[in-house]
């Protein structure tokens, strides 16, 4: 008969199907918050490590360009210079080093005019490159003392991390036979140990400063020091 209704025209979703419905929604939500948090968070992990080991490999290049041209330096009445390596210890140097050497000056009256530099890692472990200039003296360059006020400095942009019980300090120091050459628990080698480091063990271990979440990068070189056994043209 026209106008009747068929006995299930008015029916819907019975209760049990949308309990269904909803969980497997629930379901494929979860999944999809799961997936982009571990996407973000590898993401993040990725761009963390990426920094720190961008930070790691530029500061590593910085220190072997410096160490890589130290140099001995003539002292005043003496034949036998004064040795590249003013301190070292387990995590900080200084060297003379004829890093950016101005290749125009006149070497008429004086040698090429070398640089005291100085790494060193600050109160928060942040690590520092300082330059101080030496004064001219006759034909003989005069420096500060290792420790003075810097002429500049700058921060190579990271935090170094503290070598692990039983591994690689920060700078470990070879002899020309390639025998570490021990530091003291406190303090930095003897004056007659300066004299006998030919090269330098470089392992860093650095966090980016203001980077995300990532491992540390470590990045190990072993720099050569070929000027340091080179007598020294004063005049």
């Amino acid at each position: 008969m026209a106008g009747r209704r068929t006995p299930h025209a008015d029916d819907g979703y019975s209760l049990v199907e949308l309990v269904t419905a909803m969980a497997l929604l629930g379901l494929v939500l979860a999944m999809a918050t799961a997936l982009f948090i571990s996407t973000t968070r590898s993401t993040g992990l990725a761009q963390g490590m990426d920094a720190n080991t961008r930070v790691a490999t530029n500061a590593m290049d910085e220190i072997g360009r410096v160490l890589r041209v130290g140099t001995t330096v003539a002292v005043t009445g003496s034949a036998t210079p004064r040795s590249a390596f003013v301190y070292a210890d387990r995590e900080q140097l200084v060297l003379f080093s004829n890093v950016d050497v101005d290749p125009y000056a006149s070497v008429t009256t004086l040698p090429p005019k070398p640089t005291m530099v100085r790494f060193r890692l600050d109160g928060g472990r942040q690590l520092w490159e300082d330059r101080l200039a030496p004064t001219a003296s006759g034909i003989y360059w005069v420096f500060p003392s290792a420790m003075g006020t810097a002429d500049s400095s700058r921060s190579l942009g990271g935090t170094v991390l503290a070598a692990p019980t039983g591994q690689d300090a920060f700078f470990t120091y070879l002899d020309q036979s390639n025998t570490v050459l021990p530091v003291p628990a406190t303090g930095g080698l003897s004056a007659t140990q300066l004299a006998q480091v030919t090269a330098v063990r470089v392992t860093l271990r650095i966090t980016a400063t203001n980077s995300r979440a990532g491992k540390p990068a470590t990045v190990v070189n072993t720099v050569l020091l070929p000027n340091v056994t080179v007598t020294k043209v004063t005049s």
